[in-house]
């Protein structure tokens, strides 16, 4: 298939072809010399005379247009030239996740847990972002990716981590429903799609916090959680066979990471991360530091180096120097899939109801060192007050009472924490707590734990459960 041909844009090469659209690198041209690289993505000639499908990838560039977040593929034009249908969009130098994790194997590099902390939860950033936004009217517009997966995942030179492959928006009618999906067929990548989805059930955005444990699982342990022989079998795995845990497949793994993931992979969703923010705060009090983005930008430089092939191929056709590539490297700077962004609760006003968020914070710091001025004044304000409560009135006990705690309970499977008849929430929880002792309550019926324990937290310090009893 021949290069399109457009007043604006300078196709410089073909980078991926797909079964719905075609996608090029190329140059954006204006006024006085003006430049700039996009990535240019044109309907198949084939399908372009279908008005389902092209309303369908009209509907895409509308909706991708509407995001704008740093972790999202940015869409700058959508447009019409001669036969040419095209979507112009943010162009990053980089590769995909899957090209990363199959090329840090290759040569022997292991991605650190903080390493893969920062990918994920610049993820999960752009998909909470996604999932929550709404059109002008300020209705919400109840999206789902459907096909968030390590192709899906960009990760550039700078450090920068994008989704793309957006689809079509809850806005679509369902004849385009039904064009973006084949009857008795589901999209997205076998083993990355939510079981509720392969069941034929509502979805909401925990069908991709569901896709994204999948990515951090196979980030963190080289292996996939579902595996089979077939396509069938794969999914079969995802409806009935728990995951093997991760701390079996890597024993030296942070537990607490680990815990994230076997969350994040629950089969009811209501058992899952309510939101992907929260699975993003999961992960930040596990790692407690990821690494920065300028650190993800060192692991890219030292797995493609300066006058490595692959990258020098990708900076020839971005310079105009190649016209075209089969390289997989450059095959893997975008997605070569065709739209998979949706809403799919269209003429489904009934949505799911999920139980109240749990906010996972990081542990808050102690040292009064590290304090600002303003609050070590109040600090010691504080504690002269109490020692004229204790001198003077006697009521230090109940001083004594009203500090706080901080609690975190991260355990090698996922549990359900109680105190008395009030849930606290799942594992990894962390929360601020009354200081003194408390009796909680660890649950998970799968899995046929129910054990009580009773942890006394002191005021100003972090009390943790992280093992279960035999």
């Amino acid at each position: 298939m021949h290069a399109p041909k457009l007043a604006r844009y300078e196709v410089l090469g073909r980078l991926a072809t797909g079964g719905m659209a075609e996608v090029w690198l190329a140059r954006s041209l204006g006024m006085a010399g003006f430049e700039k690289l996009v990535v240019l993505k044109t309907i198949l000639p084939t399908l372009a005379q279908s008005p389902q499908f092209v309303a369908m990838f009209v509907n895409e560039g509308r909706l991708a247009a509407m995001l704008s977040h740093p972790n999202c593929v940015q869409i700058f034009d959508l447009g019409q030239e001669g036969d040419w249908l095209y979507i112009a969009m943010e162009y990053l130098e980089g590769f995909s996740l899957a090209r990363v994790l199959k090329r840090a194997k290759t040569k022997g590099v292991a991605l650190s847990e903080r390493i893969v902390a920062r990918i994920i939860m610049d993820a999960a950033s752009g998909l909470d972002y996604s999932h929550r936004l709404k059109d002008r009217e300020g209705r919400d517009l109840g999206i789902v990716h459907r096909d968030v997966s390590p192709d899906n995942l960009l990760v550039g030179f700078s450090g920068q981590v994008k989704l793309v492959d957006f689809g079509i928006a809850k806005a679509a009618t369902p004849a385009l429903i039904a064009a973006a999906t084949t009857a008795g067929t589901v999209k997205g990548k076998h083993g990355y799609i939510a079981p509720e989805y392969l069941l034929g059930q509502p979805l909401d955005g925990r069908a991709d916090v569901f896709a994204l444990g999948v990515v951090l699982y196979r980030a963190l342990t080289g292996k996939r959680p579902f595996q089979g022989e077939t396509e069938a079998a794969i999914s079969m795995a995802v409806v009935s066979d728990p995951p093997r845990p991760p701390l079996e497949v890597m024993p030296s793994l942070n537990p607490a990471l680990a815990a994230v993931a076997l969350m994040a992979l629950e089969k009811d969703p209501a058992n899952r991360f309510e939101t992907a923010r929260a699975m993003r705060q999961a992960i930040e009090v596990a790692v407690v530091h990821a690494a920065e983005n300028e650190e993800v930008a060192e692991l890219m430089n030292e797995l493609w180096p300066e006058g490595d092939e692959e990258r020098v191929a990708l900076h020839n056709l971005s310079s105009g120097l190649s016209e075209e590539s089969s390289s997989p490297a450059l095959r893997s700077v975008v997605s070569s899939t065709s739209p998979s962004m949706v809403s799919p609760n269209v003429d489904q006003p009934t949505k799911v109801i999920a139980p109240p968020p749990v906010l996972l914070l990081p542990p808050p710091s102690f040292d009064a060192a590290e304090q600002p001025a303003t609050s070590r004044k109040w600090l010691v304000g504080l504690a002269v007050v109490s020692m004229l409560l204790v001198a003077g009135l006697g009521v230090f006990f109940k001083d004594r009472q009203a500090r706080r705690a901080h609690l975190s309970v991260v355990t090698p499977v996922v549990v359900r924490v109680f105190e008395g008849k009030q849930e606290l929430g799942s594992s990894p929880l962390a929360m601020d707590v009354p200081a003194g002792p408390h009796t909680l309550r660890l649950s998970n019926d799968a899995l046929g734990v129910d054990q009580t324990v009773v942890i006394n937290c002191e005021a100003g310090q972090i009390c943790s459960i992280r093992e279960l009893g035999k």
